[in-house]
């Protein structure tokens, strides 16, 4: 699971899977609050400031604000249902906190590993302290989940002993070929303290497959378990239902300028790497752009900055609406 997930999955914005881009070197933490925002609005950097915080970092510090009990339902301190649209950025920040924690428990472990793992630690360890993201130090066994392939596994099933379990003991089974047994498994998974990452709800079928997924995961979570399990399940706006009731809810905030340029900046510098001329020129005309109330709409999410960011280099002009955006993304 570590080695598959050092890298960003920038498919969606046209970058080719051989352009392997580290993803602790783009990775930006993305605020989020309680209260939904709509559409529309742009933030301003004093707004980000003080209405939203940022989420990846809570969690590995594992340190919340209180909840409003006026704007939405407080459940466990360590449940969280983080909602946002396409392209915010949920699935990558439940990627890079499963990373920092694998991380965490696999340097204790150093002996055991090969040399070209034990480098490819050192070196998200190193892009880490770069970045001023602290790795954390009570490491929680990670799992992420992809719920749609979860639905699928869970709807082929003939037994009643599927459960999520069972489905974990079969997907270590699927990347290492070795036989785990799900009893084996759930022994452990009541000792040790766990960072369970579901992802993307409102892409399980909503007929039938949301509801036993959801029965299903509430199944495990109501067992007697380890105080100091985090949960994290992401989902669209219009995903979730009343699916994930006692969850801490916390909305994803539009991107500022300044937190959009940052990213741009960070993914200019892998994609450009000894193309400085191409770096500066992109650089200079996302700047221009954040500066315009009409472009600066246009990047509100990482998706959105990306596609600008490709878009604005081989073209070099930028697009003015949403539709423009994505027509001539789909054109290149």
């Amino acid at each position: 699971d570590f080695l598959q997930d050092r890298y960003a999955t920038l498919a969606q914005a046209g970058h080719r899977p051989d352009e392997r881009v580290p993803l602790a070197k783009v990775f930006i933490d993305l605020r989020v609050a309680e209260r939904e925002f709509a559409e529309v609005v742009t933030l301003d950097e004093a707004t980000e400031r003080q209405e939203t915080f940022p989420f990846a970092a809570a969690v590995l510090s594992e340190e919340f604000p209180p909840c409003d009990a006026g704007r939405t339902k407080a459940g466990s301190r360590n449940t969280h249902l983080l909602v946002g649209g396409p392209g915010q950025g949920k699935s990558t920040v439940g990627q890079f906190v499963a990373q920092l924690h694998r991380l965490g428990l696999l340097d204790a472990h150093r002996d055991a590993l090969r040399k070209e793992d034990v480098v490819e630690l050192d070196e998200l360890r190193a892009q880490c302290t770069e970045r001023g993201f602290a790795v954390p130090t009570r490491a929680l066994f990670p799992v992420r989940v992809e719920l749609r392939v979860f639905a699928a596994w869970l709807a082929e099933q003939q037994t009643t002993n599927a459960d999520l379990v069972a489905y974990i003991a079969h997907d270590v089974q699927h990347l290492t070929g070795l036989f785990l047994d799900p009893a084996d498994l759930a022994r452990v998974l009541k000792r040790v303290p766990l960072l369970l990452v579901l992802d993307g709800l409102d892409e399980v079928p909503p007929e039938g497959s949301r509801d036993a997924v959801a029965h299903v995961v509430w199944e495990f979570l109501s067992r007697e378990r380890d105080r100091g399990d985090v949960v994290i399940a992401a989902t669209r706006p219009q995903g979730y239902g009343r699916k994930f009731e006692g969850f801490r809810i916390w909305h994803l905030a539009p991107l500022s300028a300044k937190t959009a340029l940052d990213y741009a900046r960070r993914l200019s510098e892998v994609w450009f790497q000894g193309r400085e001329r191409d770096r500066i020129k992109t650089l200079e005309r996302i700047e221009r752009a954040l500066r315009e109330d009409t472009t600066a709409r246009l990047m509100r999410n990482p998706l959105q900055v990306t596609i600008m960011t490709l878009l604005v280099n081989r073209s070099g002009n930028v697009p003015r609406s949403r539709w423009e955006l994505f027509e001539r993304y789909y054109t290149t």
